[in-house]
């Protein structure tokens, strides 16, 4: 009775932390008898068809009644720009994706964005914690506004299909979507700031940071060409300049901006001076205006929920280590069954399942 007892607590706590029931894993072959490359938790892997379904249904309709946290200039703005809302919410569940992303392995790891669809003050204080968060949030905005513009599904964009057929060859050739980019800067400029109506320090500092994200996607654009003639010939070649497909490529040089925040203070003229040399800062540097807690503990305030019970990892000289995330609390370590999946060279969408031993630790 007791080793049935014992096995149905063990179910149970597995459930609980996702981690797959014995008597599932039991049905599975060894790894090492069946696999023939690498091995992926099968919980984080959907497939084609799984993936796709996730991208639908994060990326459905959504009206911008439904979105909280939006002022009332916000608010007219959505009104003003209806075909906007799509791109504006995709661009906000992208910054926050690409935050929890690029700090996964840090204390502070975005864990309060993206749990709500709202735009509000997720960063209570004025830390560069929150000064990377609203550079990505204003620079996934700007980025989604122009892979929308590009598509052509923005109606009030000049980067559309119908706008492109009234310009000539020889204007594409050298002009590309640059004035789609301009626009989108200028549209995610001015939905982000329209909250910032205070005239503070926190509000000068949000409208910097803003400033920073968005012209990280501006200055970061590329030229691509396309040539045409026969066989390859080249006989006309056709150049545009584009922001980077992926927001990956604005995200982590963007994410490395944070250890070079500059703290400021609010001069009495209203402007924002560096606190060392009273110097203004460079409008391409993150400014913030109070030093970070440790992010050890947990802050209901903020929506920060410390750091007890991450997962963290041995090595002591890599990011997300035991040592560093665990704050001197210590780390507790068991050996627990998962479920891998392999052999994706065979079929991508139906991979082999095995189980496999992983020891998991994680902080007291």
């Amino acid at each position: 009775m007791r080793a049935v007892a014992a096995a149905l607590l063990f179910v149970l706590m597995a459930a609980a932390r996702g981690v797959p029931a014995i008597a599932h894993v039991d049905r599975l072959k060894w790894c090492d008898q069946v696999c023939r490359d690498r091995l992926v938790p099968c919980n984080g892997y959907h497939g084609d068809g799984g993936a796709a379904k996730l991208r639908s249904s994060a990326s459905g309709p959504v009206s911008w009644r439904q979105i909280r946290g939006l002022t009332p200039r916000q608010r007219a703005f959505c009104r003003r720009h209806r075909d906007l809302v799509p791109a504006l919410v995709e661009g906000a569940r992208r910054g926050a994706r690409e935050c929890r992303r690029r700090f996964r392995h840090s204390r502070w790891n975005c864990q309060a964005l993206g749990q709500h669809l709202e735009f509000g003050h997720v960063q209570v204080k004025g830390t560069r914690e929150a000064a990377v968060q609203y550079a990505l949030h204003s620079a996934a905005i700007t980025h989604a506004l122009h892979r929308a513009c590009q598509r052509g599904t923005l109606a009030t964009c000049s980067c559309g299909a119908a706008s492109q057929r009234r310009r000539t060859l020889e204007q594409w050739k050298w002009t590309g979507c640059l004035s789609g980019l301009s626009f989108s800067a200028r549209k995610a400029r001015k939905f982000v700031n329209a909250r910032e109506v205070e005239l503070d320090a926190r509000s000068r500092m949000n409208v910097h940071n803003n400033k920073v994200g968005i012209r990280m996607v501006t200055r970061r654009t590329r030229r691509r060409s396309l040539c045409h003639g026969v066989s390859g010939s080249c006989a006309l070649s056709t150049s545009w300049q584009e922001a980077p497909r992926s927001f990956s490529a604005i995200g982590v040089p963007l994410a490395a901006e944070r250890e070079r925040s500059v703290m400021v203070v609010l001069s009495p003229a209203g402007s924002l001076l560096k606190a060392a040399t009273g110097a203004p800062p460079s409008s391409n540097r993150l400014v913030h205006l109070e030093l970070s807690p440790s992010y050890c503990e947990s802050d209901p305030d903020t929506g920060f929920q410390g750091t007890a019970g991450r997962p963290c990892r041995k090595n002591s000289s890599v990011a997300g280590s035991c040592a560093d995330l665990c704050c001197d609390r210590g780390h507790s370590s068991r050996v627990v069954p998962q479920v891998f999946c392999c052999n994706f060279h065979t079929n991508s969408a139906k991979p082999s399942r095995c189980r496999h031993q992983t020891r998991v630790r994680t902080c007291n």
